[in-house]
Protein backbone atom coordinates (compact mmCIF):
# COMPACT_ATOMS: atom_id res chain seq x y z
CA UNK A 1 0.00 0.00 0.00
CA UNK A 2 2.86 2.37 -0.81
CA UNK A 3 0.64 4.90 -2.51
CA UNK A 4 -1.64 5.26 0.48
CA UNK A 5 1.34 5.76 2.77
CA UNK A 6 2.56 8.56 0.51
CA UNK A 7 -0.78 10.35 0.60
CA UNK A 8 -0.87 10.06 4.38
CA UNK A 9 2.57 11.67 4.65
CA UNK A 10 1.74 14.50 2.29
CA UNK A 11 -1.58 15.23 3.93
CA UNK A 12 -0.13 15.22 7.42
CA UNK A 13 2.69 17.54 6.39
CA UNK A 14 0.11 20.30 6.22
CA UNK A 15 -0.62 19.73 9.93
CA UNK A 16 2.89 19.34 11.36
CA UNK A 17 1.69 20.23 14.83
CA UNK A 18 -0.31 17.00 15.11
CA UNK A 19 1.32 13.70 15.92
CA UNK A 20 -0.99 11.20 14.21
CA UNK A 21 -1.05 7.50 14.86
CA UNK A 22 -3.05 4.92 12.93
CA UNK A 23 -5.14 2.54 15.02
CA UNK A 24 -6.48 -0.81 13.85
CA UNK A 25 -10.11 -1.51 14.64
CA UNK A 26 -13.00 -3.69 13.53
CA UNK A 27 -16.79 -3.85 13.58
CA UNK A 28 -18.62 -7.18 13.57
CA UNK A 29 -22.25 -7.20 12.43
CA UNK A 30 -22.64 -10.98 12.82
CA UNK A 31 -23.42 -13.85 10.49
CA UNK A 32 -25.55 -12.75 7.52
CA UNK A 33 -25.00 -9.15 8.68
CA UNK A 34 -27.62 -9.61 11.39
CA UNK A 35 -26.99 -6.33 13.20
CA UNK A 36 -26.75 -2.62 12.55
CA UNK A 37 -23.94 -0.88 14.43
CA UNK A 38 -23.43 2.82 15.17
CA UNK A 39 -19.77 3.81 15.49
CA UNK A 40 -17.73 6.78 16.71
CA UNK A 41 -14.15 7.10 15.45
CA UNK A 42 -13.17 8.62 18.77
CA UNK A 43 -15.09 6.34 21.13
CA UNK A 44 -15.76 3.11 19.22
CA UNK A 45 -19.13 1.32 19.03
CA UNK A 46 -22.07 3.30 20.40
CA UNK A 47 -24.98 0.96 19.79
CA UNK A 48 -26.10 -2.32 18.20
CA UNK A 49 -29.56 -3.38 17.07
CA UNK A 50 -30.94 -6.21 14.90
CA UNK A 51 -31.14 -4.65 11.44
CA UNK A 52 -34.50 -6.34 10.71
CA UNK A 53 -36.48 -5.36 13.82
CA UNK A 54 -38.18 -2.35 12.19
CA UNK A 55 -40.27 -1.50 9.13
CA UNK A 56 -40.74 2.29 9.14
CA UNK A 57 -38.54 5.09 10.49
CA UNK A 58 -39.88 8.60 11.09
CA UNK A 59 -37.52 11.59 11.00
CA UNK A 60 -37.70 13.54 14.24
CA UNK A 61 -35.25 16.38 13.49
CA UNK A 62 -35.09 18.93 10.68
CA UNK A 63 -37.90 20.03 8.40
CA UNK A 64 -37.97 17.32 5.73
CA UNK A 65 -40.19 14.79 7.62
CA UNK A 66 -38.50 11.84 5.95
CA UNK A 67 -40.05 8.37 6.34
CA UNK A 68 -37.72 5.43 5.67
CA UNK A 69 -38.81 1.91 4.76
CA UNK A 70 -36.64 -1.07 5.74
CA UNK A 71 -36.60 -2.64 2.28
CA UNK A 72 -33.26 -4.42 2.82
CA UNK A 73 -35.03 -6.92 5.14
CA UNK A 74 -37.47 -8.06 2.44
CA UNK A 75 -40.13 -5.41 2.98
CA UNK A 76 -41.50 -4.24 -0.39
CA UNK A 77 -43.24 -0.87 -0.77
CA UNK A 78 -45.23 0.11 -3.87
CA UNK A 79 -46.45 3.57 -4.84
CA UNK A 80 -50.13 3.18 -5.71
CA UNK A 81 -52.03 5.59 -8.00
CA UNK A 82 -54.68 6.06 -5.31
CA UNK A 83 -55.30 9.05 -3.07
CA UNK A 84 -56.26 8.53 0.56
CA UNK A 85 -59.90 9.19 -0.35
CA UNK A 86 -59.87 5.78 -2.09
CA UNK A 87 -58.73 3.94 1.04
CA UNK A 88 -61.87 1.77 1.23
CA UNK A 89 -61.83 0.54 -2.36
CA UNK A 90 -58.19 0.32 -3.46
CA UNK A 91 -57.72 -2.29 -6.20
CA UNK A 92 -54.34 -4.06 -6.18
CA UNK A 93 -54.84 -6.12 -9.35
CA UNK A 94 -51.56 -6.22 -11.25
CA UNK A 95 -49.85 -4.04 -8.65
CA UNK A 96 -46.56 -5.89 -8.48
CA UNK A 97 -46.13 -5.69 -12.24
CA UNK A 98 -47.08 -2.07 -12.82
CA UNK A 99 -46.57 0.02 -9.67
CA UNK A 100 -43.09 1.36 -8.87
CA UNK A 101 -41.14 -0.09 -5.96
CA UNK A 102 -39.87 2.51 -3.52
CA UNK A 103 -36.51 2.64 -1.74
CA UNK A 104 -34.75 5.10 0.52
CA UNK A 105 -32.21 7.41 -1.06
CA UNK A 106 -28.68 6.09 -0.58
CA UNK A 107 -27.38 9.68 -0.50
CA UNK A 108 -29.55 11.43 2.09
CA UNK A 109 -31.37 10.49 5.28
CA UNK A 110 -33.95 13.14 4.43
CA UNK A 111 -35.28 11.36 1.33
CA UNK A 112 -37.00 8.21 2.51
CA UNK A 113 -38.91 5.71 0.40
CA UNK A 114 -42.23 7.31 1.33
CA UNK A 115 -40.94 10.74 0.25
CA UNK A 116 -40.52 9.57 -3.34
CA UNK A 117 -41.77 11.73 -6.23
CA UNK A 118 -43.18 14.87 -4.55
CA UNK A 119 -45.09 16.97 -7.07
CA UNK A 120 -44.64 20.42 -5.56
CA UNK A 121 -42.71 22.48 -3.03
CA UNK A 122 -45.15 21.76 -0.18
CA UNK A 123 -45.55 18.09 -1.14
CA UNK A 124 -43.36 15.63 0.76
CA UNK A 125 -44.37 12.56 -1.25
CA UNK A 126 -46.52 10.94 1.45
CA UNK A 127 -48.39 14.16 2.25
CA UNK A 128 -48.79 17.87 1.67
CA UNK A 129 -47.88 20.73 4.01
CA UNK A 130 -50.58 23.31 4.82
CA UNK A 131 -49.05 26.78 5.18
CA UNK A 132 -51.92 27.95 7.40
CA UNK A 133 -52.27 25.07 9.87
CA UNK A 134 -48.62 23.86 9.66
CA UNK A 135 -49.96 20.30 9.41
CA UNK A 136 -48.75 17.77 6.86
CA UNK A 137 -51.77 15.75 5.74
CA UNK A 138 -51.30 12.39 4.06
CA UNK A 139 -52.44 12.20 0.44
CA UNK A 140 -51.02 8.86 -0.79
CA UNK A 141 -51.72 5.16 -0.33
CA UNK A 142 -48.86 2.66 -0.34
CA UNK A 143 -49.06 -1.07 -0.87
CA UNK A 144 -46.71 -2.99 1.41
CA UNK A 145 -45.59 -6.60 1.35
CA UNK A 146 -44.15 -7.41 4.75
CA UNK A 147 -41.08 -9.59 5.12
CA UNK A 148 -43.45 -12.27 6.47
CA UNK A 149 -45.23 -12.29 3.08
CA UNK A 150 -48.51 -10.66 4.11
CA UNK A 151 -49.87 -7.71 2.11
CA UNK A 152 -50.99 -4.45 3.68
CA UNK A 153 -52.20 -1.07 2.54
CA UNK A 154 -50.63 1.89 4.33
CA UNK A 155 -51.23 5.61 4.59
CA UNK A 156 -49.59 8.31 6.68
CA UNK A 157 -52.57 10.22 8.05
CA UNK A 158 -50.77 13.34 9.27
CA UNK A 159 -47.85 14.96 11.01
CA UNK A 160 -49.46 17.40 13.41
CA UNK A 161 -48.13 18.95 16.58
CA UNK A 162 -44.95 16.93 16.31
CA UNK A 163 -46.76 13.58 16.10
CA UNK A 164 -46.93 11.24 13.11
CA UNK A 165 -50.19 9.28 12.78
CA UNK A 166 -50.48 6.39 10.33
CA UNK A 167 -52.88 3.57 9.43
CA UNK A 168 -52.40 0.16 7.86
CA UNK A 169 -54.73 -2.76 7.19
CA UNK A 170 -55.18 -5.87 5.09
CA UNK A 171 -55.97 -4.95 1.49
CA UNK A 172 -59.66 -5.79 2.08
CA UNK A 173 -59.73 -3.38 5.02
CA UNK A 174 -59.71 -5.96 7.81
CA UNK A 175 -57.34 -5.86 10.78
CA UNK A 176 -57.05 -2.07 10.52
CA UNK A 177 -54.56 -0.47 12.90
CA UNK A 178 -53.85 3.20 13.59
CA UNK A 179 -50.73 4.16 15.50
CA UNK A 180 -48.78 7.29 16.35
CA UNK A 181 -45.17 8.27 16.98
CA UNK A 182 -44.39 11.51 18.82
CA UNK A 183 -41.12 13.28 18.02
CA UNK A 184 -40.84 14.38 21.65
CA UNK A 185 -40.22 10.78 22.70
CA UNK A 186 -36.98 10.64 20.70
CA UNK A 187 -35.22 13.89 21.52
CA UNK A 188 -31.62 13.92 20.33
CA UNK A 189 -32.13 11.12 17.80
CA UNK A 190 -32.44 11.22 14.00
CA UNK A 191 -35.35 8.78 13.68
CA UNK A 192 -38.09 7.00 15.62
CA UNK A 193 -38.74 3.44 14.43
CA UNK A 194 -41.82 1.24 14.16
CA UNK A 195 -42.48 -2.44 13.45
CA UNK A 196 -45.67 -3.10 11.50
CA UNK A 197 -45.39 -6.81 12.30
CA UNK A 198 -45.20 -6.42 16.09
CA UNK A 199 -47.20 -3.18 16.17
CA UNK A 200 -44.59 -1.56 18.41
CA UNK A 201 -42.46 1.58 18.39
CA UNK A 202 -38.71 1.16 18.86
CA UNK A 203 -36.03 3.48 20.23
CA UNK A 204 -33.09 2.01 18.27
CA UNK A 205 -30.53 4.75 17.71
CA UNK A 206 -27.94 6.19 20.06
CA UNK A 207 -27.96 9.98 20.40
CA UNK A 208 -27.03 11.60 17.09
CA UNK A 209 -24.12 13.40 18.79
CA UNK A 210 -22.61 10.04 19.84
CA UNK A 211 -21.91 8.41 16.47
CA UNK A 212 -20.22 9.23 13.15
CA UNK A 213 -21.15 6.30 10.88
CA UNK A 214 -23.48 3.33 10.88
CA UNK A 215 -22.57 -0.10 9.49
CA UNK A 216 -25.59 -1.80 7.96
CA UNK A 217 -27.34 -3.04 4.82
CA UNK A 218 -29.04 -0.68 2.40
CA UNK A 219 -30.16 -0.44 -1.22
CA UNK A 220 -27.96 1.43 -3.68
CA UNK A 221 -27.02 1.62 -7.33
CA UNK A 222 -24.18 -0.64 -8.47
CA UNK A 223 -22.47 -0.70 -11.89
CA UNK A 224 -23.51 -3.37 -14.38
CA UNK A 225 -23.06 -4.07 -18.07
CA UNK A 226 -26.47 -2.65 -18.92
CA UNK A 227 -26.10 0.35 -16.62
CA UNK A 228 -26.46 0.89 -12.87
CA UNK A 229 -28.93 -1.38 -11.09
CA UNK A 230 -30.47 -1.20 -7.62
CA UNK A 231 -28.93 -3.81 -5.36
CA UNK A 232 -28.83 -4.71 -1.67
CA UNK A 233 -25.45 -3.59 -0.30
CA UNK A 234 -23.49 -3.99 2.92
CA UNK A 235 -21.48 -0.97 3.90
CA UNK A 236 -21.05 2.24 5.84
CA UNK A 237 -23.29 5.31 5.92
CA UNK A 238 -22.45 8.67 7.51
CA UNK A 239 -24.41 10.52 10.16
CA UNK A 240 -26.23 13.69 9.14
CA UNK A 241 -23.54 16.19 10.12
CA UNK A 242 -20.55 14.14 8.98
CA UNK A 243 -18.77 15.08 5.76
CA UNK A 244 -16.50 12.72 3.83
CA UNK A 245 -14.06 12.65 0.94
CA UNK A 246 -12.79 9.67 -1.06
CA UNK A 247 -9.21 9.91 -2.31
CA UNK A 248 -8.72 7.54 -5.24
CA UNK A 249 -6.52 6.64 -6.94
CA UNK A 250 -3.70 7.64 -4.63
CA UNK A 251 -0.42 8.29 -6.43
CA UNK A 252 3.02 9.47 -5.32
CA UNK A 253 2.34 12.99 -6.62
CA UNK A 254 -0.85 13.40 -4.58
CA UNK A 255 -0.86 16.39 -2.24
CA UNK A 256 -3.25 17.39 0.55
CA UNK A 257 -6.78 17.37 -0.79
CA UNK A 258 -8.97 20.43 -1.19
CA UNK A 259 -11.26 20.58 1.83
CA UNK A 260 -14.10 21.79 -0.41
CA UNK A 261 -14.26 18.21 -1.72
CA UNK A 262 -15.97 17.06 1.47
CA UNK A 263 -19.57 16.06 0.90
CA UNK A 264 -22.56 15.26 3.10
CA UNK A 265 -23.59 12.45 0.73
CA UNK A 266 -24.12 9.71 3.31
CA UNK A 267 -22.80 6.87 1.13
CA UNK A 268 -19.40 8.42 0.42
CA UNK A 269 -17.81 5.44 2.17
CA UNK A 270 -20.68 3.20 1.08
CA UNK A 271 -19.84 -0.27 -0.20
CA UNK A 272 -17.55 0.10 -3.23
CA UNK A 273 -14.32 -0.16 -1.22
CA UNK A 274 -14.73 -3.93 -1.58
CA UNK A 275 -15.52 -6.30 -4.46
CA UNK A 276 -16.34 -10.00 -4.52
CA UNK A 277 -13.94 -12.22 -6.49
CA UNK A 278 -15.97 -15.02 -8.07
CA UNK A 279 -12.79 -17.01 -8.63
CA UNK A 280 -11.59 -17.08 -5.02
CA UNK A 281 -15.03 -16.59 -3.45
CA UNK A 282 -13.59 -13.91 -1.22
CA UNK A 283 -13.85 -10.15 -0.92
CA UNK A 284 -11.00 -7.97 -2.11
CA UNK A 285 -10.32 -4.49 -0.77
CA UNK A 286 -9.82 -1.66 -3.24
CA UNK A 287 -6.14 -0.69 -3.32
CA UNK A 288 -4.97 2.94 -3.19
CA UNK A 289 -8.23 4.12 -1.62
CA UNK A 290 -8.43 6.29 1.47
CA UNK A 291 -11.33 8.14 3.06
CA UNK A 292 -11.26 11.35 5.07
CA UNK A 293 -14.17 12.20 7.33
CA UNK A 294 -14.92 15.49 9.01
CA UNK A 295 -17.10 14.62 11.98
CA UNK A 296 -19.59 16.88 13.71
CA UNK A 297 -17.11 18.45 16.15
CA UNK A 298 -14.69 19.32 13.31
CA UNK A 299 -12.11 16.54 13.80
CA UNK A 300 -10.83 15.00 10.56
CA UNK A 301 -10.19 11.25 10.48
CA UNK A 302 -8.45 9.14 7.87
CA UNK A 303 -9.98 5.70 7.32
CA UNK A 304 -8.56 2.83 5.27
CA UNK A 305 -10.48 -0.43 4.93
CA UNK A 306 -8.18 -3.44 5.23
CA UNK A 307 -10.48 -6.46 5.24
CA UNK A 308 -14.04 -7.78 5.02
CA UNK A 309 -15.17 -11.27 5.97
CA UNK A 310 -18.45 -11.37 4.06
CA UNK A 311 -21.61 -12.94 5.45
CA UNK A 312 -19.82 -15.56 7.56
CA UNK A 313 -19.18 -13.04 10.35
CA UNK A 314 -19.94 -9.61 8.87
CA UNK A 315 -16.56 -8.36 10.05
CA UNK A 316 -15.19 -5.01 8.82
CA UNK A 317 -11.46 -4.34 9.32
CA UNK A 318 -10.01 -0.84 9.02
CA UNK A 319 -7.46 1.61 10.33
CA UNK A 320 -8.40 5.02 11.66
CA UNK A 321 -6.22 8.02 12.24
CA UNK A 322 -6.97 11.46 13.64
CA UNK A 323 -5.20 13.72 11.15
CA UNK A 324 -6.60 17.08 12.21
CA UNK A 325 -8.02 17.97 15.57
CA UNK A 326 -10.80 20.50 15.65
CA UNK A 327 -10.08 23.96 16.93
CA UNK A 328 -12.84 25.70 18.79
CA UNK A 329 -13.25 29.20 17.37
CA UNK A 330 -14.02 31.97 19.77
CA UNK A 331 -16.39 33.50 17.20
CA UNK A 332 -18.27 30.93 15.07
CA UNK A 333 -18.55 32.13 11.45
CA UNK A 334 -16.60 35.18 12.57
CA UNK A 335 -19.15 36.51 15.05
CA UNK A 336 -20.12 35.31 18.51
CA UNK A 337 -23.62 33.82 18.71
CA UNK A 338 -24.44 35.48 22.03
CA UNK A 339 -23.86 38.92 20.55
CA UNK A 340 -26.89 38.58 18.24
CA UNK A 341 -30.22 39.63 19.69
CA UNK A 342 -33.58 38.98 17.98
CA UNK A 343 -34.15 38.00 14.35
CA UNK A 344 -37.03 39.09 12.16
CA UNK A 345 -38.00 38.80 8.50
CA UNK A 346 -40.35 40.93 6.46
CA UNK A 347 -42.38 40.86 4.37
CA UNK A 348 -43.49 37.29 4.94
CA UNK A 349 -44.93 36.07 2.58
CA UNK A 350 -42.35 37.64 0.28
CA UNK A 351 -41.74 37.96 -3.44
CA UNK A 352 -38.41 38.80 -5.09
CA UNK A 353 -36.62 39.68 -1.85
CA UNK A 354 -37.12 39.99 1.87
CA UNK A 355 -35.31 41.80 4.67
CA UNK A 356 -33.58 40.36 7.72
CA UNK A 357 -33.66 42.59 10.79
CA UNK A 358 -31.54 41.89 13.87
CA UNK A 359 -29.51 43.59 16.57
CA UNK A 360 -25.74 42.96 16.87
CA UNK A 361 -24.14 44.20 20.10
CA UNK A 362 -20.66 42.75 19.66
CA UNK A 363 -17.41 44.54 19.03
CA UNK A 364 -16.04 42.34 16.21
CA UNK A 365 -17.40 43.15 12.79
CA UNK A 366 -17.50 40.56 10.05
CA UNK A 367 -19.72 38.94 7.45
CA UNK A 368 -22.08 36.03 7.95
CA UNK A 369 -24.10 33.73 5.68
CA UNK A 370 -27.84 33.38 5.16
CA UNK A 371 -28.92 29.85 4.19
CA UNK A 372 -32.31 29.09 2.63
CA UNK A 373 -33.58 25.48 2.72
CA UNK A 374 -36.46 23.79 0.94
CA UNK A 375 -38.71 21.30 2.77
CA UNK A 376 -36.36 18.39 2.00
CA UNK A 377 -33.59 20.12 3.96
CA UNK A 378 -31.58 21.00 0.84
CA UNK A 379 -29.86 24.41 0.67
CA UNK A 380 -31.40 26.13 -2.36
CA UNK A 381 -29.86 29.57 -1.88
CA UNK A 382 -27.26 31.31 0.24
CA UNK A 383 -26.04 34.87 0.50
CA UNK A 384 -23.26 36.62 2.41
CA UNK A 385 -24.36 39.68 4.36
CA UNK A 386 -22.34 42.39 6.10
CA UNK A 387 -22.84 42.85 9.84
CA UNK A 388 -22.66 46.20 11.61
CA UNK A 389 -23.02 47.17 15.25
CA UNK A 390 -26.55 47.94 16.37
CA UNK A 391 -29.68 47.38 14.33
CA UNK A 392 -29.04 45.67 10.98
CA UNK A 393 -31.33 45.35 7.99
CA UNK A 394 -30.12 43.17 5.11
CA UNK A 395 -31.99 42.53 1.86
CA UNK A 396 -31.91 38.89 0.70
CA UNK A 397 -32.54 38.07 -2.95
CA UNK A 398 -35.06 35.24 -3.54
CA UNK A 399 -35.99 36.06 -7.13
CA UNK A 400 -34.60 32.73 -8.40
CA UNK A 401 -36.75 30.62 -6.07
CA UNK A 402 -40.14 29.14 -6.89
CA UNK A 403 -43.20 29.97 -4.77
CA UNK A 404 -43.54 27.74 -1.74
CA UNK A 405 -42.45 27.12 1.85
CA UNK A 406 -38.80 27.55 2.83
CA UNK A 407 -36.72 27.79 5.99
CA UNK A 408 -34.17 30.57 6.61
CA UNK A 409 -31.22 30.12 8.95
CA UNK A 410 -28.06 32.01 9.90
CA UNK A 411 -25.22 29.80 11.20
CA UNK A 412 -24.12 32.71 13.39
CA UNK A 413 -27.48 32.45 15.19
CA UNK A 414 -26.71 28.83 16.07
CA UNK A 415 -28.54 27.52 13.00
CA UNK A 416 -32.01 28.43 14.32
CA UNK A 417 -34.41 28.49 11.39
CA UNK A 418 -37.53 30.51 10.64
CA UNK A 419 -40.22 29.76 8.10
CA UNK A 420 -40.48 31.88 4.96
CA UNK A 421 -43.30 31.80 2.43
CA UNK A 422 -42.39 32.86 -1.11
CA UNK A 423 -45.30 33.95 -3.30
Amino acid sequence: MKKITTLSFLFLSAFSGLKAQAVKDSVITGANYANQIWYSFKNGEQGTQPKDNWDLAFEVTGISSSILANTQKGLTVYQTPYATSSWANIDTTGAAASWPKLHNSEESWSAGALNTAPDGNTDLGWGDYDVNTHVITGDSIFLVKLASGSWKKLKIDALSGGTYQFTWANVDGSDSTTASVAKSGYTGKNFAYYSLETKAALDREPATTAWDVTVTKFYGLTPSQGGPVLYSLTGVLQNKKVKAFKAYPVVDTTTAFDTTAFTTRINTLGADWKTFNNGTFAYEIADSTVYFLKVANGDIWKVIFTGFSGSSAGKYLFTKELVQEATIPTTPTGIADAQFKTLGMYPNPAKGQFSLVYNYNGSELNNTTVNIFDLTGRIVAEQTIAVQQGINQNAVDISALQPGIYMVALPAFGGKAQRLIIQ
